[in-house]
């Protein structure tokens, strides 16, 4: 099964490479500066919300940026999940396109992570992704890590001069791997939708609205490869509690969905403002084994972000103003459950 999952993320990239690439190719009819691209980046304001049906009102051009970057970073002041050292090398394709009337922008990205010496984590890729309930242990190891990140972004032309239609959708696949036991070897996906529309009052007055569909899913198979030397774990549920197990670990299978929406206002006219507020209601069940699922807990998460966007344009100069807003609670629920073994049920309960 993860092998097929694999295959499937190895055929993916490139596809979407030679996606990409052929973008660039069509877009290379306008050339612009640095400076200018810089400008035109910094003065986008529908670019940095989540709908993608405002792009036309940024005035958007044909693009196109390609990046590669090393880095390192090392040192003993950080948090223990973070790891001593950490090695990361990425290629990052980012450009967009008018096709006809309709506007196109896309992203690919690749990074390759090596962290070296990362405590207390033994069962999940990101430790800082608000999961609290996972496995940890005390062994220092290193965790190689691969990320595919593909992000596009669609907007139609204006319809009755009114009204436009945007659609935004990402997908990452992240796998990871601990190299020291117990290790585990794990599978990570999040694919996102976000629909649109924005309706143009006059030439000054703009209103949006979009809706927000998440899935995501990450598997984590625990286990020794010295099977003669077990090894302690413990199994975290936040707020200092934690049950101790001896052994080579356990698989753990993550399921969230995620749904939500979002409201903007922008005004163009002697100043641009763009005022945006997004909510998400997010709730992942985490499940101990396959074979025999166990429910172990729920994470139920709410999110409002809230973004007002304003910049000037003179003659000389460009003034810009960015605030943001976020208010996030996350609630944690732990399962009681016990093993029935009759015929009828079989099973956790």
């Amino acid at each position: 099964m993860k092998n097929k999952k694999m295959k499937n993320i190895k055929q993916l990239v490139p596809a979407i490479i030679l996606f990409i690439f052929s973008t660039i190719a069509y877009g290379q009819d306008r050339l612009n500066t640095p400076a200018a691209f810089e400008t035109f980046k910094d003065r986008s304001q529908w670019m940095y919300t989540n709908n993608a049906a405002g792009l036309l009102l940024d005035k958007p051009i044909d693009y196109t940026e390609v990046k590669f970057s090393y880095d390192s970073h090392s040192g003993s002041f950080h948090r223990p999940q973070t790891g001593e050292k950490i090695n990361n090398l990425k290629f990052d394709v980012e450009g967009a396109v008018f096709v006809g009337d309709v506007y196109a922008w896309g992203r690919f990205n690749y990074t390759r992570s090596n962290i070296k010496d990362a405590l207390f984590n033994a069962s999940i890729i990101d430790p800082y992704r608000d999961m609290p309930y996972m496995v940890a242990d005390t062994n220092m190891s290193k965790w190689n890590n691969q990320i595919y990140d593909l992000e596009f972004k669609v907007v139609t032309p204006k319809i009755w001069n009114k009204l436009s239609l945007g659609l935004e959708g990402s997908y990452n696949a992240t796998s990871g791997a601990k190299q020291r036991d117990i290790r585990t070897e794990n599978y990570f996906y999040i694919l996102q939708v976000k629909p649109g529309i924005v309706y143009s009052i006059n030439n000054n007055h703009h209103i949006g609205v979009n809706f927000d569909f998440q899935t995501l899913k990450e598997e984590s198979s625990m286990s020794n490869v010295n099977i003669y030397v077990n090894q302690n774990y413990y199994a975290l549920y936040g707020l200092g509690t934690a049950t101790k197990g001896l052994g080579s670990g356990r698989t753990t299978n993550y399921e969230g969905n995620n749904v939500g929406g979002g409201i903007q206002y922008n005004y163009q006219g002697f100043f641009n403002l763009l005022l945006s507020s997004n909510y998400s209601y997010k709730v992942e069940d985490v499940k101990i084994s396959f074979s025999s699922p166990q429910e172990d807990a729920t994470v139920k998460s709410k999110i409002w972000i809230s973004k007002l966007q304003l910049n000037k344009q003179l003659d000389k100069t460009s003034h810009y103003l960015t605030l943001d807003y976020l208010d996030k609670s996350i609630d944690g629920i732990e399962a009681i459950t016990q093993y029935d073994n009759t015929d009828s049920q079989n099973g956790y309960v």
